[in-house]
């Protein structure tokens, strides 16, 4: 048995040994005089260049082993684009969408599902012309939360129906609970592929987002052909570093990065394509820690107890945003470069800070870590149980976000001044109806 580091913020445990595990890779350093000799410091290896070979192997060991699951979702995909083919001569019909979503324990899952929910049908997108569905897959400990809100999928359960948008759920324990070394964002990928979500196949277009994300008008009616996705992330800060190592792990997991750089976190289109592109993503995962952020690389340096300066937020590769590494090395798999190119702007991931920009251009919006309204971290503490709404313009994003949120919650007072505002300005329209008469 070994010494074995159990999760996030858990007490160390004894499993049983593997090679390679990185939960059970454990040093033994010591605390040296700096050779300056102003009594400082510094803890190191006790033999660094032992210390290197030694973290050097694992990272080898460790690319190797999870490179067979990217190996294994390519082929699974190449022979899955096939059988599309076939599906498109028979002239197979699928006439739904849906947005599908990992709900895990906590309070703030029910709260953006509930404003989901009131931003889906104040737009209209739960009408049966819209055909659009929400799928929750939910962790058993919060079903009885949305149980009365949305409808259990049942083995029975067919995509292939007429009549107005639902709500549904299924019970579903996420990647990160069932197996070591994934972490908790990767639930909202897995989810789309994992066991039991092959009901997903009969939707013809999927909308991977957030929960902390808002529908907007401009979905309705918008069926795109391919996937689109916001091109425009700035997640590689236009660095040559990170655009290298990018291209070094997609060569080597026998990917061709095309120069897709800065795909957004929301994919929209058709559902095979998405469901591909998440497949990838969760299969890259592992991998792509071990080569950019495990042992012995420049981000887990042998002196390093601060983060690596050349490891920081816009300084470099950044550790906190490996979902959207992979997901860009995905994205690069599964769009082609015209494809890329043709990508309209401005529609998904779009802020909820704006005053000025209307709700009718952007289709999804995207709670950031900001202060202004609307602020997710606010309403998170609480700050806006007293909100007085009065004032908000339900037309333009941050009262459309702060009205949704606060309303579809029980907070904040005056929401009905802001909804007769609104009538007002648009002349008794709906926003659905108000949208179509000003498109930006």
């Amino acid at each position: 048995m070994c010494l074995t580091g159990m999760g996030e913020n858990v007490a160390m445990g004894m499993d049983k040994c593997k090679w390679v595990d990185e939960r059970q890779l454990l040093e033994v350093g010591n605390f040296y005089p700096d050779e300056d000799g102003l009594g400082k410091y510094t803890m190191r290896p006790i033999d660094t260049p032992e210390w290197q070979a030694r973290q050097d192997g694992a990272r080898h060991e460790l690319k190797r082993l999870t490179k067979l699951k990217v190996s294994q979702a390519l082929e699974e995909i190449k022979v899955d684009e096939m059988m599309a083919s076939l599906e498109a001569s028979t002239g197979e019909k699928k006439n739904r969408r849906a947005v599908v979503f990992y709900m895990d324990h906590g309070k703030s899952g029910k709260q953006q599902l509930n404003w989901w929910l009131k931003a889906w049908q104040f737009s209209g997108l739960d009408e049966p012309a819209e055909a659009f569905d929400i799928v929750v897959m939910v962790h058993p400990s919060v079903v009885s939360d949305i149980a009365n809100q949305c409808t259990l999928v049942t083995p029975q359960f067919s995509a292939k129906f007429n009549g107005s948008g639902k709500c549904f759920y299924k019970p579903y324990i996420g990647i990160a609970h069932r197996e070591p070394g994934y972490d908790k964002y990767m639930n909202s990928q897995e989810c789309l592929i994992g066991p039991g979500t092959d009901f997903l196949a009969g939707y013809r277009i999927l909308l991977r987002a957030d929960m902390d994300t808002f529908p907007t008008p401009r979905f309705r009616g918008f069926w795109p052909e391919g996937v689109l996705v916001d091109s425009h992330y700035s997640t590689n800060f236009n660095l040559r570093s990170i655009k290298h190592a990018l291209k070094k792990v997609a060569c080597e997991a026998g990917l061709e990065h095309k120069g897709l750089y800065n795909p957004g976190s929301t994919w929209y289109g058709d559902a095979r394509r998405v469901r591909h592109m998440a497949k990838l993503t969760v299969a890259l995962n592992k991998f792509g820690r071990a080569s950019l952020f495990g042992p012995g690389t420049i981000c887990r340096c042998a002196e390093c107890k601060d983060i690596n300066p050349g490891c920081a937020w816009s300084k470099g590769i950044y550790p906190g945003v490996l979902l959207l590494y992979m997901q860009e090395l995905a994205v690069n798999r599964v769009l082609t470069k015209k494809e890329w190119d043709e990508l309209p702007s401005s529609l998904f991931d779009q802020g909820v800070s704006s005053t000025v920009t209307t709700v009718c251009g952007p289709a999804l919006l995207h709670c950031y870590q900001h202060q202004e309204l609307f602020s997710k971290l606010a309403f998170g503490i609480n700050k806006y149980v007293d909100y007085d709404m009065s004032k908000l313009d339900i037309t333009v994003v941050s009262g459309y976000a702060a009205y949704m949120a606060l309303t579809s919650n029980g907070q904040g007072k005056n929401s009905e001044v802001a909804l007769e505002a609104l009538h007002k300005k648009t002349n008794g329209l709906s926003i659905a109806e108000w949208c179509l008469k000003h498109p930006t």
